[in-house]
């Protein structure tokens, strides 16, 4: 049985890439990943069996410098697609990428193929590095202009990650509990 991916439209893309990110289409994949049980039937028996799952991307490198990501070790990304940092030179924003993949993990383009016990190529065309939590500040309304409050706090700040699965309650567990 094949399970197939299907992109969430949350209406942000246009939004986002006026702060200066942008959601690359697809999913990330890495060869460091997080292990799920599969159930299989033998017989009369049902086995689960542990199966690296490369669509739950373990990540360490995370920024540790930035209050937020300061001490965290490896945190789980389910379901997470690459960001594009897109702020031009000289804006009145400032980027910080937080987290990022590493190396070894790959984008793939929809139709996605979920199903955990699918052959995997024996060579995958790693393309990482890519950014999956990306921390925003600064002036971030429409055309760059931004209210007294706004000038009196220091400007906007807000964070845009690739997915909203790490905080769904099904992927709370782990390393993942210190988000």
């Amino acid at each position: 049985r094949t399970t197939e991916y299907e992109e969430t439209t949350h209406g942000l893309d246009q939004l986002l890439e006026s702060y200066g990110v942008r959601i690359r289409p697809g999913l990330l994949l890495d060869a460091a990943c997080a292990q799920i049980n599969v159930t299989e039937q033998r017989g009369f028996m049902r086995i689960a069996r542990p199966v690296q799952f490369p669509f739950l991307p373990v990540v360490s490198q995370l920024d540790q410098d930035h209050p937020l990501t300061r001490g965290l070790a490896d945190v789980s990304f389910p379901f997470v697609s690459a960001l594009e940092v897109t702020v031009a030179e000289g804006s009145t924003r400032e980027a910080n990428v937080l987290v990022s993949s590493p190396e070894n993990s790959w984008t793939q383009a929809l139709p996605l193929n979920l199903n955990p016990l699918q052959r995997w190529p024996e060579t995958i065309a790693f393309d990482g590095p890519h950014p999956i939590v990306v921390a925003l500040a600064g002036e971030l309304g429409a055309g760059e202009t931004e209210s007294d409050e706004e000038t009196a706090s220091g400007g906007a700040r807000i964070l845009v990650t690739g997915g909203s699965s790490l905080i769904q309650n099904q992927f709370l567990s782990g390393s993942s509990q210190a988000l």
